[in-house]
């Protein structure tokens, strides 16, 4: 298999443009589609949370990623780490960061960056977004025919067989 992965980030424009990511929708969906024609298994990341982000624009790149034709998505909340334009947003808006060490840590609660979006509702967005993806029914039918499991565990079969022949034999 051979897989490629789309930092997609949004699937807003406003907040594509506030990024600096230099892509249209429109650009994000003909690549993923250009990708499908090449037989290539498709990976997206997105994030929620970024500035000037609302529930709405949120809800964009839920709707997009759950549209474009991906084996996988990745949904992660904006971290404002040192360097970043994020970073200083919060510097300079008095926004508390955690401490070097806990930047980017699963236990490290979500930086809000906009006064629209507190922690727990951007947690609240990243749980819809997963489950809203994962929990298709249509995605799993298409995992399913595309993953080809059976053959999968056809090969497992003959290949615990192989190894159970060979033990007999005493030549594993």
């Amino acid at each position: 298999m051979r897989w490629i992965c789309f930092g997609v980030e949004s699937g807003n424009q406003e907040i594509l443009n506030r990024m600096f990511k230099h892509i249209t929708i429109d650009q994000i969906k003909k690549a993923y589609s250009l990708s499908r024609e090449a037989g290539l298994f498709i990976a997206g990341n997105f994030m929620i949370g970024h500035l000037g982000e609302t529930k709405e624009s949120a809800l964009d790149t839920i709707r997009l990623a759950c549209e474009l034709d991906q084996e996988y998505a990745s949904f992660a909340i904006a971290i404002p780490l040192p360097g970043t334009e994020l970073y200083q947003h919060c510097l300079d808006n008095n926004i508390p960061l955690p401490t070097w060490n806990d930047f980017g840590s699963v236990n490290t609660p979500p930086i809000p960056l906009n006064e629209s979006l507190n922690s727990p509702e951007l947690l609240r967005l990243r749980d819809l977004a997963v489950n809203s993806f994962f929990k298709r029914p249509v995605y799993l039918l298409k995992l399913l025919i595309r993953m080809k499991p059976w053959n999968v565990l056809k090969d497992f079969i003959a290949m615990y067989f192989a190894i159970r022949a060979e033990k007999k034999a005493k030549r594993l």
